[in-house]
């Protein structure tokens, strides 16, 4: 089977005029408000989608024939490459920083709520501990003691910030995971030879963030669907 080239060069000039279109729309996006977050994430999800159309239309040329696959698929990496170009900007660039700006915001928010909440009991706790001494009383000294209980759990608590936005069209989050490099092999923990990858990210999932040798650093990355 033949391809029919003069329909494949108008569908790479099609792709290529598409491309184009996408990122300017990438290039000039700012993102400031969630209403920006949930359209950049909007257009990451049209990015991808165009990204797998693309790569279906080098699907369609290359599977009839084994024979200029090559040719194929050297037509259309450039294009594919494009894409995948167009995406980084828009996750690493503009999604991603303002995603962790935000998440830090409410981070520091849902801190300055526990500090509060820590300082509420500590003032109610001094107040019941008081009473209990001057009055003799049992009561206040149990309702103390819950009190002491209820920082312990506060102070123990994880904050977590949720970072999903959904809008019409897809569902944006940030996906966090802690990942390492080798830095020195000499320095690695013999029980970390080889280096056993499976037994190191145990040990990360596990909440070791210190492996002699090892590199241990949370890697970002955006996380779109329907």
């Amino acid at each position: 089977m033949t391809i029919d080239t003069t329909k494949l060069k108008q569908e790479l000039v099609d792709i290529s005029s598409q491309n184009v279109n996408l990122k300017t729309q990438v290039s000039s996006k700012q993102i400031i408000t969630q209403e920006d977050l949930s359209s950049a994430n909007d257009l990451l999800k049209m990015v991808k989608n165009r990204w797998k159309t693309v790569d279906d239309k080098r699907k369609y040329y290359k599977e009839p024939f084994l024979e200029g696959s090559r040719r194929v698929d050297g037509d259309f990496k450039p294009y594919l490459n494009e894409l995948k170009e167009i995406q980084t900007i828009l996750e690493k660039d503009k999604i991603i920083p303002y995603q962790l700006e935000q998440e830090a915001i409410r981070r520091k928010e849902a801190e300055e709520q526990r500090v509060k909440e820590l300082k509420e009991l500590e003032e109610k706790q001094v107040l019941l501990n008081e009473l209990a001494e001057k009055n003799n009383s049992g009561f206040a000294k149990e309702e103390a003691e819950k009190i002491e209980i209820q920082k312990d759990d506060i102070k123990a608590e994880e904050i977590k910030i949720d970072t999903t936005v959904r809008s019409d069209y897809s569902t944006g989050s940030l996906r966090k995971a802690w990942k390492y490099k080798v830095t020195n092999e000499f320095l690695v923990s013999a029980e970390y030879k080889s280096i056993d990858d499976k037994k190191v990210k145990a040990a990360i999932s596990a909440g070791e963030r210190t492996i002699r040798g090892l590199e241990i650093f949370e890697e970002v990355t955006g996380v779109t669907s329907r």
